[in-house]
């Protein structure tokens, strides 16, 4: 089943979470944390996309 969709505006800002299965962890070590920041950086640059945490 389709998730509902969500309305696109520039300029608004999105929240997005992204919650383990059954609430557990995303990441079980921290180098895969850090790997994923790294990257969310990464392409938020080439996105010209502000991130917060």
């Amino acid at each position: 089943m389709l998730g509902s969709l969500r309305v696109k505006r520039p300029h608004i800002t999105q929240h997005i979470i992204q919650p383990g299965n059954n609430r557990q962890p995303c990441f079980a070590l921290e180098q895969g944390f850090t790997t994923y920041l790294n990257y969310l950086q990464g392409y938020s640059k080439q996105s010209n996309l502000d991130v917060s945490v």
